[in-house]
């Protein structure tokens, strides 16, 4: 008769249900805390909003009121305008000045006087020409012939 050969198998250790809960908990405190540093590190110039680009021009403002009044006087030695409107037609070029420097402030164009100015960046326009051009769209500034050309009416 064979004596039946019992198998010994070895214990199995008992894990405590405890320090397996610990680990875990250790485990994604570690993931957790490495996740947030590379978040706050990398990550914070796509969460955050972005300040605005604010734009600047500027005008050489003396320059075109000093052409105006070289072409208002211009126009009035030459008997095109009357004195008397001389100071409704200065009003309407100052009205139009204010529309135009306004229409770039409602766009979010800040305008400094070039006069003032000391330095400025290349990206910052003149914006000079555009106007000088824009008033004499509106018939408020016309260009003024050399001297010996009569002016035209």
């Amino acid at each position: 008769m064979s004596d039946p050969v019992e198998s010994q198998t070895s214990p199995t250790p008992r894990t405590n249900p405890l320090m397996l809960l610990v680990s875990d908990a250790f485990l994604i405190a570690i993931v957790s805390t490495l996740i947030s540093v590379g978040v706050l590190k990398f990550g914070a110039q796509y969460f955050t909003p972005q300040p605005e680009r604010q734009n600047f021009a500027i005008v050489n403002f003396d320059d075109l009121v000093q052409e105006y009044g070289m072409n208002l006087n211009a126009q009035v030695e030459a008997g095109i305008v009357p004195m008397a409107d001389m100071g409704a037609r200065t009003t309407a070029f100052t009205e139009e000045m204010k529309k135009r420097l306004s229409a770039y402030a409602d766009a979010g164009t800040v305008v400094f006087r070039s006069e003032s100015l000391l330095a400025a960046p290349s990206e910052v326009e003149d914006i000079t020409p555009q106007l000088r051009k824009d008033l004499m769209a509106a018939g408020l500034l016309k260009s003024i012939p050399p001297k010996g050309q009569p002016l035209a009416k």
